[in-house]
């Protein structure tokens, strides 16, 4: 690619508790990212990049292939994987970091996924990627 260390990219900011991740939303998002920075900065950004618990590999062992959060991953090429994120998962999926595994619900698939991966005795690590705008 023509793109390298010095190019300037744009850092996705999920907003917490915005609705579905659809892959609609994510095009009309990224559609208009493009759009609001192309009429006012002088800069002509051409990648995205990401630090999310979302976009930890392990949530493919848990989530079917057409979830929200697995499509979101996949627009994504993988930068690198940080150590630990099991505070993230917790906070952004519960509200609760550091609560007890047994008091959480477990009402939903995610719940699940993020209570069961850590009683397990596994962590959440989550995930550095970039796309191309």
């Amino acid at each position: 690619m023509p793109y390298g260390p010095r190019d300037p990219v744009l850092s996705v900011h999920i907003p917490q508790f915005a609705g579905p991740l659809s892959p609609q939303a994510c095009d009309a998002a990224f559609a208009r990212t493009k759009e609001f920075f192309a009429r006012h900065f002088a800069e002509d950004y051409h990648i995205a990049t990401c630090n999310s618990w979302l976009l930890d590999e392990q949530l493919a062992e848990h989530l079917p292939d057409n979830s929200n959060i697995i499509q979101f991953q996949r627009r994504f090429h993988s930068a690198y994987r940080p150590d630990d994120a099991d505070a993230d998962a917790m906070l952004f999926v519960f509200g609760r970091p550091g609560a007890e595994l047994d008091q959480l619900p477990r009402q939903t698939t995610l719940q699940r996924a993020i209570i069961d991966h850590q009683k397990a005795g596994r962590h959440w690590h989550g995930g550095v990627g970039w796309l191309l705008l």
